[in-house]
């Protein structure tokens, strides 16, 4: 109910809060991913020869770098959040209120009028 209530009331705000949930699921997935392939990288290299590996060390320093990338872009996201969170909290009250009245409603029917 709290999400029909603030979408309905600010609908900006649960769609940037959907966005970034949808971001930091991608950049997870991104991630894993990543390790994933350096893993299976390492895996099928020489132990003795990995060092002449220049393709396995540039994917390994790119892939650090876009880890660092990510990470800054989940604290920007989890600060966003927060705010966000803040500004959804106003409406709970309302989201409370609003699913004691459907269930209200739905057990009505229930009721004999005679």
């Amino acid at each position: 109910m709290l999400s029909l209530a603030v979408s309905i009331e600010k609908y900006e705000l649960e769609a940037e809060r959907n966005k970034l949930i949808e971001s930091n699921a991608q950049n997870e997935k991104k991630l894993v991913d990543k390790e994933d392939e350096i893993l299976e990288d390492l895996k099928r290299s020489n132990p003795e020869t990995i060092l002449d590996h220049d393709d396995l060390i540039n994917k390994l320093y790119n892939t650090k770098e876009e880890a660092n990338r990510i990470k800054k872009d989940q604290e920007t996201a989890r600060e966003r959040e927060e705010k966000i969170k803040l500004e959804r909290n106003k409406y709970i009250e309302l989201a409370k209120k609003t699913g004691l009245l459907f269930f209200t409603l739905t057990e009505m029917v229930n009721i004999d009028h005679m």
